[in-house]
């Protein structure tokens, strides 16, 4: 069916093509994705924040202001997030700044999460109040963040999400990054 034909026309020629026994316009056929928008997902992940971490089993690093950008070139999502990792015993400095990660996205059919997978951090950028990075805490930064993100469930599917995929007997599927938003793919399923 082509994309250009409205549900109102598609329902309009149903009792038309029943009775010559084509009807390919179903109601799973019109329903093939569930949309994300992006400025939700940004709140959603907003209220997870701040987090605090321990670093090294030593410091409570304070994680905070998520921002998401969309990539669909390479279907993935990028996520800068505000850093600041406290002085250690007075030995290491303040450091406050950036890490910047990119991952992609599945759907985690157990729980219906949409979760990251292949998390790379692509830049760290933490100073101390002089301006000086400190190469080795932000290793140690790089290394929790690709730990604590891995897997991470980025969004949750509610029933609402699911309802009307169900009662066609649509299951998600494959996860694909738009400009501004997710779209969740729907299979056939059982």
């Amino acid at each position: 069916m082509p994309a250009s034909v409205s549900r109102r026309h598609c329902l309009q020629l149903i009792p038309a093509l029943g009775l010559l026994g084509l009807s390919g316009c179903s109601a799973a056929s019109l329903i093939r994705s569930i949309d994300l928008d992006g400025d939700d997902l940004q709140r959603k992940l907003a209220a997870r924040f701040p987090m605090q971490q321990r670093l090294l089993g030593m410091a409570e690093i304070t994680l905070r202001h998520p921002r998401l950008s969309f990539h669909p070139d390479t279907n993935q999502i990028g996520t800068r997030v505000q850093v600041d990792v406290p002085s250690v015993f007075g030995i290491t400095p303040t450091l406050s700044g950036t890490v910047d990660l990119r991952y992609g996205l599945r759907f985690e059919p157990s729980d219906n999460s949409v979760r990251i997978t292949d998390l790379r951090v692509q830049a760290i950028d933490l100073r101390d109040p002089a301006g000086r990075s400190q190469l080795r805490i932000s290793q140690a930064v790089s290394l929790l963040g690709e730990q604590l993100f891995s897997d991470y469930s980025v969004y949750q599917l509610s029933a609402s999400d699911l309802a009307k995929a169900r009662q066609l007997r649509l299951k998600p599927g494959k996860v694909t990054v738009k400009r501004n938003g997710l779209e969740i793919e729907l299979l056939p399923g059982s």
